[in-house]
């Protein structure tokens, strides 16, 4: 038996000893991390003989250049600018030795290049495939599933006699056992594997039976955190029979009106309402405050303006603009002032005005368990 395999056991023994300990899990997950880690280091070390003998005569000036010159690479991929100019005194070695640290860290979880070596995965699966069909994220809501708490070793029998744990009380629960959450997640992604897509998620392979869009040819999925410390799994899925490319699909759609009918047909099932909000000949705010008569007009596309902060806190493009002052803004806040405008009835609900919109509160959990972080699934799945 494996390491991990152990403790993987020990995680899921009935008594929840080992996953309630409030110190097990981080460190096996040092342990874990720290054996992979030598494992791919002394295996890069080992292949050549030649290249680690360049690298025993480096100074630590040498390194020093080469790493400050990796740390610039890496802020401007994320600012997404070109590549620096190699500094003054880098030395071929010297970059030797940062790639096979590269080279070993990919297979190390939670590192920059294991998210590297996935984006790489995805782009070569595009360029091969063609873009893929669905883009899809799958959110549970574990504090609300009383799964987990079967999970998490409570026993009792749920009833309406007070019995049920109240909220406070699941929270602490999956607070004390974070890998019953992970196993509850896990779980949940087998049934929406088999159910929606038609994929057995052990094997990789389809489903006779298909799932709901047809039969998967392809896909690729990815397990992260969010900021709650909830796991979440992006999932790209490649269909069969479906056209790999934009043009493909415009020509399958302008020469097949049979297929278009189809097309028509699976949307119309699938929309249930639309927003009846009139988003032209709103007039503009400001100029609404000054008794101007004035509309708001699209952006072209040339004209669009972004913020020019860095990559990760970029703005939403604005995409409309007042034609008799310099008022833009967003499609997003475009939307909100239509709506308090024009007080639209949708359903039995009634719109706020755009001041009572308020902001999304966010609520914090504890991390779950290393197990399943940095987890991905991807395959051919074949009949």
């Amino acid at each position: 038996m494996s390491f991990e395999a152990c403790i993987s056991y020990y995680l899921q023994l009935s008594h929840r000893r080992f996953a309630q300990h409030h110190l097990f899990l981080l460190h096996s997950y040092d342990l874990v991390r720290n054996r992979t880690t030598w494992r791919q280091a002394h295996l890069q070390a080992s292949l050549n003989e030649t290249e680690n003998a360049a690298i025993n005569n480096l100074s630590d000036k040498d390194v020093a250049i080469a790493v400050q010159y990796e740390l610039d690479c890496n802020e401007a991929r994320q600012r997404g600018q070109p590549l620096p100019v190699p500094h003054e005194g880098l030395s071929p070695s010297a970059n030797l030795i940062i790639s096979k640290v590269k080279a070993a860290a990919k297979n190390v979880m939670g590192t920059n290049e294991t998210r590297r070596a996935m984006y790489l995965q995805v782009n070569g699966m595009r360029n091969m495939y063609g873009a893929p069909h669905i883009f899809i994220t799958i959110n549970l809501n574990e504090k609300t599933a009383f799964a987990v708490l079967q999970y998490a070793g409570v026993r009792q029998s749920f009833d309406l006699e007070g019995l049920i744990p109240n909220r406070q009380e699941r929270d602490a629960i999956i607070a004390r056992d974070p890998v019953a959450a992970a196993q509850f997640f896990e779980d949940s992604m087998c049934v929406v594997y088999k159910s929606i897509f038609g994929i057995d998620p052990e094997t990789a392979k389809i489903l006779k039976r298909g799932g709901l869009f047809g039969h998967c040819e392809h896909f690729f999925s990815s397990k992260e955190t969010q900021r709650r410390g909830a796991l979440h799994e992006h999932i790209l899925v490649w269909l069969m029979g479906f056209p790999k490319t934009w043009a493909e699909f415009n020509r399958t759609m302008r020469d097949r009106p049979e297929y278009k009918a189809l097309i028509d047909k699976y949307v119309a099932s699938i929309v249930q309402c639309s927003l009846p909000i009139n988003t032209t000949g709103v007039p503009c705010p400001e100029c609404l405050k000054k008794d101007i008569n004035s509309t708001v007009d699209p952006v072209k596309v040339k004209d669009w303006h972004r913020s020019k902060t860095p990559y990760r806190t970029k703005k939403a493009p604005h995409l409309v603009k007042c034609s008799k002052c310099d008022f833009s803004t967003t499609s997003l806040q475009w939307l909100k002032h239509c709506i308090g405008v024009q007080e639209a009835n949708i359903g039995h609900f009634h719109a706020p005005n755009q001041s009572n919109l308020g902001t999304i509160s966010r609520s914090h959990s504890v991390p779950i368990a290393f197990l399943t972080l940095g987890f991905r699934r991807s395959g051919r799945a074949s009949r």
